[in-house]
């Protein structure tokens, strides 16, 4: 059957959708935004380009713990035997759908194209202030590909902002479940481009590990951020799998504990431009399920990262550009052992650039490229689980991204998004990379 003769039909369906909830959301007071906008008494805008990229605003807020008030306070001072309270009088709650529609170049055999994800994910956050200096951002997801809800990402911050050497300090804790999703900028991989993607469309396999462990660990760090220039931070992270009351033999588990570092430097002109250039490094040891889990041999990974972010105003406007280079190490003791191969450590090697041009907040227009290559060889344990999703082969795979947003509201927004490939990892036989390029259409609600 040729699934590409229900192309027609699918697209109108989604369409229908579409204007449907666009005819829905006139209904919504122009002051339904997003808990931090409620806490700050500020629009979207003053924090976000287009969300979620964040603006110079936006990531001091972030740095400082998700603290900043601009609405009434329930206040006590600290008194003999009592505590001090100062908390928000509005519910610090926010809440999240996302629909969409997929269309591959060529279906995967044995599926419909035109897949409809209506919801593609509904999210819950509470996303605010707990007191001065603490506050919190935390996302409860429900995802249609995979039937589940749970816990996704998770940055809970205490900050303070101090003088030292008549310089301006500000230092904090974090904790959180997602290695670079504390981070500031929009150039790692928690925040970085795409900021939206098909939940249905194939996707490679191969990608470093830095990027991989969201919501399958638990870190906690400190951070500083010196003169508004220089920022650094050290965490520290373990296994912490969801559905799974401790690590055992049958899942993979972090040996130890597994350090995070980030160094960046920033400078902002008086034109407006932002520059940061940034180092990030982690290294991480894996038990493998397949060869113990708990004990044995274990896979090192060792994640260095190049990243540079830049912010150019262009009268209401604005021009951002992205760009990182990522160098992995990898040594499969585990991963060699269960597969028979001697001595195979490859490398992988993956560099990324986007850049966006914003029409106020209305409208955004960004480019994208990647490129991901590494040393051919089996795989089976680093990729996949040794069966199901496993290949022997080359890691390869490199493409385009084209992509249009537009936002009717700060809090609503609508993609168009072209993905190209030019090389792609894994391909079953009879399929080229160019059968996977995918146009993916979504809508994306917050209030």
């Amino acid at each position: 059957m040729d699934n590409n003769k229900y192309k027609g039909g699918g697209v109108a369906t989604f369409v229908r959708v579409m204007l449907a909830t666009l005819l829905a959301c006139f209904s919504v007071n122009s002051h339904a935004v997003p808990s931090f906008a409620r806490q700050t008494s500020l629009a979207c805008s003053a924090c976000h380009t287009v969300f979620p990229e964040l603006t110079s605003f936006g990531r001091n807020f972030k740095l400082n713990g998700y603290t900043m008030v601009g609405t009434p306070q329930v206040s006590q001072e600290a008194g003999v035997g009592s505590g001090g309270v100062s908390v928000d009088m509005g519910t610090p709650l926010s809440a999240m759908v996302q629909i969409g529609m997929t269309h591959l170049a060529k279906a995967e055999d044995g599926t419909q194209n035109n897949d409809v994800q209506f919801p593609q994910q509904i999210s819950l956050f509470y996303a605010g202030r707990f007191s001065e200096e603490m506050g919190a951002f935390a996302q409860l997801t429900y995802d249609q590909p995979s039937a589940t809800t749970g816990i996704d990402n998770v940055d809970i911050r205490y900050a303070r902002s101090i003088t030292l050497a008549d310089k301006p300090v500000t230092y904090g804790v974090t904790v959180n479940n997602n290695p670079t999703v504390q981070d500031l900028w929009n150039s790692l991989p928690a925040w970085g481009y795409p900021f939206v993607a098909s939940g249905s469309a194939p996707a490679p396999a191969a990608s470093p590990i830095i990027g991989r462990l969201g919501q399958d660990v638990a870190g906690i760090g400190a951070y500083t951020l010196w003169n508004n220039l220089v920022y650094a931070e050290l965490s520290f992270y373990r296994s912490s799998h969801q559905g799974q009351v401790k690590p055992d033999t049958t899942t993979d588990n972090i040996q130890g504990s597994s350090p995070y570092a980030r160094l960046a430097w920033q400078y902002g002109a008086d034109n407006g431009d932002n520059l940061m250039l940034g180092l990030t490094g982690m290294r991480v040891n894996y038990y493998r399920a397949a060869t113990g889990g708990v004990t044995g041999p274990v896979d090192t990974f060792e994640d260095r990262v190049v990243d540079a972010q830049y912010e150019h105003p262009i009268h209401q406007n604005s021009l951002v550009l992205h760009a990182s280079f990522t160098h992995e190490g990898q040594t499969l003791n585990a991963s060699d052992l269960f597969t028979g191969a001697t001595g195979f450590n490859p490398t992988l090697k993956t560099a990324k650039v986007d850049g966006s041009y914003h029409y106020g907040n209305r409208a955004t227009a960004t480019l994208a490229y990647w490129n991901t290559k590494g040393d051919s060889g089996d795989y089976s344990l680093v990729y996949g689980d040794g069966t199901a999703g496993s290949y022997v082969g080359s890691p390869d795979n490199r493409g385009w991204i084209a992509e249009l947003a537009y936002l009717p509201w700060q809090n609503t927004k609508f993609t168009l998004q072209y993905t190209a490939y030019n090389k792609f990892d894994a391909l079953p036989a009879g399929r080229k990379a160019a059968d996977n390029n995918t146009t993916f259409l979504q809508a994306w609600l917050v209030w």
